[in-house]
């Protein structure tokens, strides 16, 4: 088919098949996997004879039972409805003829692309044994030791197999297998929130552009992304990786072809269903008009309001715009058009009008003058056409003069600035007051030390009618900034100039706010150093407008600060986040100075219940806008001894509770943080109650280490060794099972590397029902196998305290290595290995290998096999060096069963040497009883209190840590 033809097709197919309204009603809420049927029995057959919309219609109308899955027969056209999906019925089958529908998952499963019965065809790095399937997702989206792309899961064993792969990789999926099992491919960016994916199909017609992409996610992004005509569905060949772009959906072609010669998947792009809606985003996303990428229904008035972070404006550039057009109608002049689009620079109608457009005819980008776009869509009932399709981003504004407080920051920030690149910002003050400027990160690469290649350039402009200010305490009103630096002394004059310039672009560039404070009101700091309490200005009345207001608090020689809130109600806290840097609050530092660590801001009413200093100093500083409408705060302040610190030092504390979860964040956070510290947070919840804690961002030493040499977190519970965390890979979620938990985080060892830390957010839920017969995660199984004892040394490795724990990273990591080495070995003899802990001297891994019963291999052959690899490695086992030498691997001798002669001797002789026993210590009782009497009786009393003592401590401890993976 030619290309001029192929496009009469496009033009035409709307208008005779109209919407795909039918199919995407499937679409929406089921998954069909092709080639698949259910491998439970029938619950009920729909008469007649049905299309697999009405099937699926037929499911969701059922009124007898919850159907939640059926197999539709494409030959027979037969609909075959289940009240159970796949997981609860041991998985699928490949049956040609048939496809599986499942209603689409939520939560965890639906991050992931059911590609039915079928494994991969390679070995996975992970295996878990007697997990659910869930947990089985949920291993793999927290997997820290490689980026997990899809899964395996066995359903009588419920044994799940982790992937680095995906199917594309290793040419596709196997269905030639003995055992029940399903595979699951990660689905990742665009394809989670823009399409519906079905595996082993392809559309029937051809397509409008053909690309070599690397994987399905990249191929997703071109297609929402095409300007040369409306994408609307892809296919993607997993032999090629080729990505195949069209405008033709399933609906438009009669249907998918599942039988295709090559490895397809098919994803077809989801409509854009809002209508008065507010679009938020931090970064970029999309605007579209209703019901895209079909035709726009007709009478609809639709209002998008486009809102991004504090101090950021709107870029905004056009990927596609068709509005319908009457005849006789002129798209230069909107008034006459039907069909239309206006975009306002603001929140409301009332702001300023950037322009209305109609037909074919838009602006190529706009930029908005704030954080807010409104775009209001109208349509009458002349016509349809596909509407629009918009690409925004926030972005930092580069030219900028600023008339109130607030924020700004080199463009693209956190990420690199553009090269060649300058910006000016410009921030004057009010009559009468003054401006505090604060840079919290300037970092523009070690390289630009000699700030020729990047630099940020502060000119104070002094106020000539004010001859007592002294702006920068310098002989020249301008300072140069270059390198890398935080927490630097604030800066007050009249008005700043601020200069950005950049030939590189590496670093994050610079963040800073602003305040506008009274002139003779900027210094209202005070020293303390009595115990009491400290009262913000007026306090219970509202504190003085537009300040800065300090408190530095020295405690006496070995002491430390503690403060805790009698009283406190500063501006206003977001929802589970943090407090605005531009708004009131009260920032908390470790130390009596501008650039000491910045450990809390503080806002609203919640607070913790209290912060120690590591140190004998700590400052407080009371920031208040123009707009003050609160009491303020009443905090207790005392001097305590330093009690909480370890080897590397003391640490500031934070305690945190009782009645309701919150936030946690590492010192100085957002912003990198290179001082040496040592902080601790201590969660305490209500009776009854467990912790949850779930990491939001982490970035905490760069790559995952086994053992955490330098900047790490530390979470534990009462004396339990704990999970020890080091990477910027998002952990697991912790759940402890008491009301405590313990967050330690140790900072700063990395001097030429710099890492923003954490972010967390920690809740408050009911203690769950813990039952012994639960399926341990990770622990092998030995029922019906056939087992061998193992043992090996590991050379050029220290033993950590961490490697005792089953459940710490330390533990996890190294023995998920291991195993995926052993495994590789010991490949060929269809066995699977297990580490079941590790030993002191170096470190020394004891492991079991399990086999099938009928397969019985010796124990020398595993030593053979082991040893002569290791000899061709130079004692290289992966990463690892082995001591060939320590290698040992045994089964343990069971013998012949007793006969009932020997049982009877050997009980005999039991019961002889109890008696015999017994009559020796009755003498000795009776010989010594009364010269030794009152000792006993003391050594009893004292082996009780002991007994008790442990058994309380056993029920209260239990085991603190808990993975909800």
């Amino acid at each position: 088919m030619d290309r001029g033809f192929f496009f009469i097709i496009l033009s035409v197919l709307p208008v005779v098949f109209g919407t795909s309204a039918q199919t995407d009603t499937i679409r929406s809420k089921f998954q069909r996997i092709p080639s698949n049927s259910m491998r439970g029995a029938v619950v009920k057959e729909a008469l007649g004879e049905l299309s697999a919309t009405e099937c699926a219609q037929a499911c969701l109308d059922e009124l007898i039972f919850t159907c939640v899955s059926f197999d539709y027969q494409t030959n027979m056209l037969k609909c075959l409805l289940y009240d159970q999906v796949a997981e609860t019925m041991g998985g699928l089958q490949h049956t040609e003829g048939t496809d599986h529908y499942t209603l689409l998952k939520e939560g965890l499963l639906g991050r992931f692309l059911s590609y039915g019965y079928g494994a991969l065809l390679f070995r996975s790095r992970v295996e878990y044994i007697g997990v659910s399937l869930e947990d089985c997702a949920e291993n793999c989206l927290n997997e820290m030791t490689f980026t997990c792309h899809s899964f395996d899961y066995e359903y009588p064993t419920h044994i799940c197999h982790l992937y680095h792969f995906r199917a594309s990789h290793t040419g596709g999926i196997s269905v030639d297998l003995t055992n029940h099992i399903t595979h699951y491919e990660r689905l990742l960016g665009p394809l989670i929130r823009f399409f519906y994916g079905t595996p082993n199909a392809a559309i029937k017609l051809g397509y409008n552009k053909t690309l070599l992409r690397g994987d399905q996610h990249s191929c997703g992004a071109l297609c929402l992304f095409e300007e040369e005509f409306v994408c609307r569905s892809f296919d993607y060949d997993l032999s090629t990786q080729e990505c195949h772009l069209s405008t033709l959906t399933e609906r438009d072609t009669g249907g998918l072809q599942t039988n295709v010669s090559q490895l397809m998947d098919h994803f077809e792009m989801k409509q854009f269903w809002d209508c008065d809606v507010t679009l938020r985003s931090h970064y970029d996303d999309l605007s579209s008009s209703i019901r895209w990428p079909r035709h726009y229904p007709a009478n609809q008035t639709c209002d998008y309001l486009i809102e991004v972070m504090e101090g950021n404006i709107i870029d905004m550039e056009k990927i596609h715009f068709n509005l319908h057009l009457p005849e006789g109608a002129n798209q230069s002049d909107c008034t006459s058009a039907g069909d239309t689009l206006s975009i306002w620079d603001g929140k409301t109608d009332n702001a300023s009008l950037i322009g209305t457009y109609c037909g074919q005819s838009a602006f190529e980008s706009i930029t908005s003058n704030g954080r807010h776009l409104l775009l209001r869509f109208i349509s009458d009932a002349s016509g349809s056409d596909t509407g629009y399709h918009f690409y925004y981003n926030s972005e930092w504004p580069c030219q900028k003069n600023f008339s109130k407080p607030g924020i700004f920051a080199t463009p693209s920030h956190p990420h690199n600035p553009p090269v060649n690149h300058k910006c000016n910002w410009n921030i004057m003050a009010p009559e009468n007051y003054m401006v505090h400027l604060e840079f919290l990160s300037i970092y523009l690469g070690w390289w630009s030390l000699l700030c020729k290649n990047a630099k940020i350039s502060v000119e104070a402009i002094p106020d000539e009618s004010n001859t007592s200010v002294e702006a920068i305490p310098d002989e020249s009103n301008t300072k140069v900034f270059c390198g890398f630096m935080i927490n630097m002394q604030p800066f007050q004059s009249p008005g700043f100039q601020v200069t950005f310039s950049s030939q590189l672009d590496k670093g994050s560039g610079a963040f800073a706010y602003f305040w506008f404070i009274r002139d003779g009101q900027g210094n209202c700091s005070t020293l303390v150093r009595k115990e009491g309490f400290i009262l913000s200005p007026g306090f219970p009345e509202s504190p003085q407008r537009s300040s800065v207001c300090d408190w530095i608090i020295e405690a006496p020689e070995e002491k430390v600060v503690e403060i805790r809130f009698t009283s406190f109600d500063v501006g206003v806290r977001p929802e589970m986040e943090e407090c605005d840097f531009w708004k009131d609050h009260v920032k908390v530092q470790d130390g009596d100075s501008t650039t000491s660590s910045i450990i809390a801001r503080l806002c609203g009413s919640a607070t913790p219940l209290a912060i120690t200093s590591s140190r004998q100093s700590m400052r407080l500083s009371l920031w208040t806008t123009n707009e003050v409408d609160y009491p303020g705060f009443n905090i207790s302040v005392s001097f305590k001894e330093l009690t909480h610190q370890d080897k590397h030092g003391s640490m500031y504390v934070i305690r945190l509770g009782k009645e309701k979860g919150g936030t946690l964040i590492s010192s100085n956070w957002p912003f990198y943080n290179i001082q040496l510290g040592f902080a601790k947070w201590e969660i305490e919840a209500p009776p009854g109650k467990v912790i949850r804690l779930q990491w939001t961002q982490f970035n905490v030493s760069g790559e995952a280490s086994r053992t955490c040499p330098h900047d790490r977190v530390f979470v534990y519970s009462g004396d339990d060794i704990g999970a020890l965390f080091c990477s910027n890979i998002l952990p697991p979620p912790v759940v402890s099972q008491s009301n405590t938990l313990n967050i330690s985080f140790l900072s700063g060892f990395y001097r030429s590397k710099a890492f923003t830390g954490f972010r967390a957010i920690y809740t408050f839920m009911d203690k769950p029902e813990i039952t012994t017969a639960a399926p341990t995660v990770n622990s092998p199984t030995s029922a019906g196998m056939h087992s061998i004892q193992g043992s090996l040394k590991l050379e050029k490795m220290p033993f950590i305290e961490d490697l005792n724990n089953r459940s710490s990273l330390a533990f996890r990591q190294l023995a998920t290595s291991l195993q995926t080495e052993l495994n590789q070995v010991f490949a060929v003899l269809n066995s699977t290995v297990k580490v079941q802990r590790f030993t002191p001297g170096s470190v020394v891994a004891e492991v079991v290998i399990l086999a099938p019963p009928k397969q019985v291999v010796l124990p020398e052959e595993y030593t053979s096999r082991l040893h002569d690899h290791l000899v061709t490695t130079n004692g290289a086992l992966g990463n690892f060096t082995v001591d060939v030498e320590s290698i040992k691997f045994y089964q343990e001798k069971e013998g012949d069963p007793p006969s009932s002669t020997n049982v009877a001797v050997v009980v005999l002789a039991v019961l002889l040497s109890l008696l015999l026993a017994g009559c020796l210590a009755a003498g000795v009782f009776v010989l010594y009883g009364k010269l030794f009497r009152k000792r006993i009786e003391q050594d009893d009393l004292t082996r009780l209190q002991v007994t008790a003592a442990q058994s309380t401590a056993s029920n209260v401890m239990g085991e603190e840590l808990v993975y909800d993976t």
